[in-house]
């Protein structure tokens, strides 16, 4: 592995010397089977954790899945889903927790909105256990593309869903965030930024040497901020640095 991440710091380092040179850099003919062999991969990497950890007869069962703060966030989807999005807001007050308890004031939206657009066709419950894997199944295509824009060597770019499914299924904590363990304790709005903020740095990183638009890489740090401020700050301090 240390062989590989310098010979891939070396091809980003020459890439950006030419960059600033004013020379582009060349561009390799892509053959289309080989384009096809990181979503071959993501595929099987991901049927195998869906078939391993999430049975789908039990994810569209019509059932409140519980686990550390997992099912408490149901009252913050119904109440975003039948009262605040209708008023035109996305944050508010609940009286169904505690004493009285601010939605959406210190969390984060996004995983939330896209589970609420879900529920338009699925049950609530069904839609919280579909949208809350948002983030595991994205983080492989993420590391795929990241590694791309980072223009790894293609058998990096193979092995990254196989490098991704080996972070989800890590048991060595189960409340940062990140992981399949994290996310069936509820950390599932982390687990969506997590890819977003990798996004984000690597694209950013993109455009440091190269005149290509720097915009997306902007997008997507909003985005890793609407869906959960540690990725957020994760990226931003990644970006700063680069």
């Amino acid at each position: 592995w240390w062989g590989f991440c310098r010979a891939s710091w070396r091809g980003a380092a020459a890439v950006a010397s030419r960059g600033r040179r004013g020379h582009p850099a060349p561009r390799p003919m892509r053959d289309p089977r080989m384009a096809t062999l990181p979503a071959l991969a993501t595929a099987v990497c991901l049927g195998t954790a869906g078939l391993m950890v999430f049975p789908p007869h039990l994810l569209v069962l019509d059932t409140t899945p519980a686990g550390g703060d997992y099912a408490s966030h149901i009252v913050a989807l119904d109440q975003l889903r039948e009262v605040l999005l209708p008023s035109g807001r996305v944050y508010g007050w609940s009286m169904d927790q505690y004493a009285g308890f601010p939605l959406f004031l210190f969390y984060f939206p996004l995983v939330f909105l896209l589970i609420v657009l879900l529920s338009v066709a699925l049950p609530l419950t069904v839609a919280m256990k579909i949208g809350s894997l948002a983030g595991a199944l994205f983080l492989p295509l993420a590391w795929v593309q990241s590694l791309r824009w980072l223009d790894a060597p293609r058998p990096a770019r193979w092995l990254a869903p196989a490098v991704a499914l080996a972070f989800l299924l890590i048991e060595t904590h189960s409340t940062w965030g990140g992981n399949l363990a994290s996310l069936l304790a509820g950390e599932f709005a982390f687990g969506l930024g997590f890819p977003l903020a990798w996004l984000a740095a690597t694209h950013a990183w993109k455009t440091r040497d190269r005149d290509v638009g720097w915009w997306p890489a902007a997008a997507l740090l909003a985005l890793a901020g609407l869906a959960h401020g540690y990725t957020l700050i994760g990226a931003a301090l990644g970006i700063g640095l680069l």
